[in-house]
């Protein structure tokens, strides 16, 4: 690979063709890699060196950022989080909450079925308990068609005006943010809201739309075949679980 580079970028030299930027700095980082690789095989020490430069070159050279980054070697084994856990959790949550309001008036709407149970839990911990709503957006889903209903569906039990609200949205996880998406087109349904706060107590990634949430209780890791299930309403646990089917 570095001979080739090499030899495209001499060749376009010797043509009296205008060597890229970009060329060039292939043609560095073929170099280096090339040199990396023969101290490499002399001295152990530099192989971590080696494999360090050989992935930021796979990224792409022009765009390396030295942050650290989450390792893709997820953990396999079951996780769990009990009652106490999720209590402290909720009790940041509700610290942050209080902290963002900062005494504006507001109404607390937790999506069916985990997101109610967080947000009544919250409430009792907030500084002054807020007017208390659930929203079930099923039938505002894009995934509708697919995914139908359950056999029970819960209605959505708004008993405030949302016009004009500063509404606390909480969910129990958030993940590709379909849902998300959906319970804000309903909420516009009922209303025009001052501002909408997204509260959850998980974020487990895999976004698929432009959403984020602005109060969270843990940012997790998963693999595409994990979820996070959570309990209750009491006592609120939460465990991850295998969604691969059984051999």
């Amino acid at each position: 690979m570095m001979v080739g580079a090499c030899l495209h970028a001499m060749g376009k030299q010797k043509s009296g063709f205008r060597v890229t930027s970009f060329e060039r700095q292939n043609l560095a980082s073929a170099s280096l890699r090339f040199c990396l690789s023969k101290l490499a095989s002399r001295n152990s020490s530099l192989i971590r060196l080696y494999s360090l430069h050989n992935r930021r070159h796979a990224w792409g050279f022009r765009h390396v950022s030295m942050v650290p980054t989450v390792s893709t070697d997820f953990l396999e084994s079951p996780l769990s989080w009990d009652e106490q856990q999720l209590q402290t959790h909720l009790d940041s949550m509700a610290a942050a909450i209080d902290e963002r309001l900062a005494g504006k008036p507001a109404v607390l709407v937790g999506i069916e079925s985990g997101g109610a149970w967080i947000a009544e839990a919250l409430n009792q911990k907030l500084g002054a308990a807020l007017p208390l709503g659930t929203l079930n957006p099923a039938f505002y889903r894009d995934d509708f068609d697919t995914r139908g209903l359950k056999a029970t569906v819960t209605p959505s039990k708004l008993p405030f005006d949302i016009d004009g609200q500063h509404i606390v949205l909480v969910d129990d996880v958030l993940m590709t943010g379909r849902t998300i998406r959906a319970a804000m087109n309903e909420l516009f349904d009922f209303g025009r809201p001052a501002s909408i706060t997204l509260v959850v107590l998980f974020d487990i990634g895999h976004r698929e739309l432009p959403i984020r949430a602005d109060i969270c209780g843990e940012t997790l890791a998963l693999p595409p075949h994990q979820r996070v299930e959570l309990r209750g309403p009491a006592p609120l646990v939460a465990e991850i679980r295998d969604t691969r089917p059984e051999e």
